[in-house]
């Protein structure tokens, strides 16, 4: 079932992209009620460590497919080359990371993670396993196959939430049972991904094909780490000064305005099949089309933002553990960072098209820099930051 109307199209993907985390955030209220908030805090260790792991994974070839897509989309026969040779590249190249940063892993958890190892390698596998899907997900995106894509994350999104279900409420376990229904229904993702593919994998390697994605796609791993180090860096740094319950309280809020990037995200996936055709194409009537799509991507975005402003002052109504709460001191702030790096995504897509990729990491290595001069003169001054 592929998708013509871009309209239509680009709301299903959207939605179907935005579930499993939209309905995680139903989920809160059981989260606070059998999580402390000092389970929270480890448990928003953990989810960075998973999210390093899904950006460096694979040495992030999936974004390749964005690009290169369409540079074969002339011939079913070498796209589908190119896909299975990107899938069995994704799993030889996580076999490899595994090997080369197990033991990294391993003083990570015994620091930031209470000194159980089991937590760190749970969140090390989802992170691996999340790149391996991303693959497929993004392949299936371009290729506006509405069937395969929502058979993806619906089967993941259902087990995800009656694995935690049971881990929390039945099992009573905690942040060990949060994260091991995420790794397993990360697993159960990708045995469907090996069983729906399976003529796919038995299609040749092509060394050069994977070659030409690999040296696309490296020069984003150091602006992805970069970009980890933004939205994830702040927690090691509250947990080695503060507390894990901080890092709790601080987790909570970023769970909460970090829904506007989920969202913006999840737009981006939706609408970029049809923008990167239009970048391909490149006339007036495209043009149009493409200004018309950034409009509605920013009023979405923002009208989303006042959602969360709304709810989030309003969570006292089904959240009982009062330390959760303090977050609110926060939220505004919070929003408006996240409302920013949604605006970014519009210009990063178009590089992306154009395979800059060296661009964009430049960029970002740039941005740190001014960051951390920034960040250097406000405690000259003694200012907090």
């Amino acid at each position: 079932m592929k998708s013509e109307n871009i309209i239509t199209g680009s709301i299903i993907f959207s939605l179907i992209a935005f579930l499993p985390s939209g309905i995680n955030f139903l989920l809160l209220p059981i989260y606070t009620s059998h999580l402390s908030i000092e389970d929270y805090g480890i448990l928003t260790l953990a989810t960075s460590i998973s999210t390093f792991f899904a950006v460096i994974g694979a040495f992030r070839t999936s974004t390749a497919i964005n690009s290169f897509y369409y540079d074969y989309l002339h011939s079913e026969d070498t796209l589908k080359i190119f896909y299975g040779t990107i899938l069995k590249f994704s799993f030889l190249s996580n076999l490899l990371i595994g090997i080369l940063l197990l033991l990294p892993l391993y003083f990570i958890s015994n620091k930031f993670l209470g000194n159980f190892f089991p937590l760190g390698l749970f969140s090390f596998l989802i992170g691996l396993i999340s790149s391996i899907r991303s693959c497929f997900l993004v392949y299936h995106k371009n290729d506006k196959d509405i069937l395969k894509y929502s058979v993806q994350y619906l089967l993941v999104t259902i087990t995800l939430i009656v694995a935690q279900l049971i881990a929390l409420m039945s099992l009573e376990l905690h942040v060990e049972g949060v994260l091991g229904a995420r790794l397993f229904s990360e697993v159960v993702g990708l045995i469907a991904i090996v069983f729906i593919e399976r003529k796919t994998f038995l299609l040749p390697f092509n060394s050069d094909m994977a070659i030409k994605a690999f040296r696309f796609s490296l020069p984003l791993i150091p602006s992805g780490i970069i970009g980890w180090i933004f939205l994830f860096g702040d927690r090691y740094f509250i947990s080695t000064y503060l507390n894990t319950q901080t890092v709790g309280v601080y987790g909570f809020m970023i769970t909460i305005v970090s829904l506007i990037s989920l969202f913006s995200d999840a737009i981006t996936h939706g609408i970029q099949p049809y923008l990167f055709r239009y970048f391909k194409e490149s006339n007036i009537q495209t043009a149009q089309k493409t200004n018309l799509i950034a409009k509605w991507y920013l009023q979405a975005v923002l009208l989303f933002s006042f959602l969360i402003l709304l709810g989030g002052f309003n969570l006292n109504l089904i959240i009982k553990n009062t330390s959760y709460l303090q977050f609110q001191n926060y939220l505004i702030g919070g929003v408006l960072v996240f409302i920013l790096d949604a605006y970014t995504k519009l210009f990063t897509n178009r590089v992306l098209f154009y395979k800059k990729t060296t661009f964009i990491s430049g960029i970002s290595i740039f941005s740190i820099f001014i960051t951390t001069c920034l960040y250097g003169g406000t405690g000259k001054t003694g200012r907090r930051p």
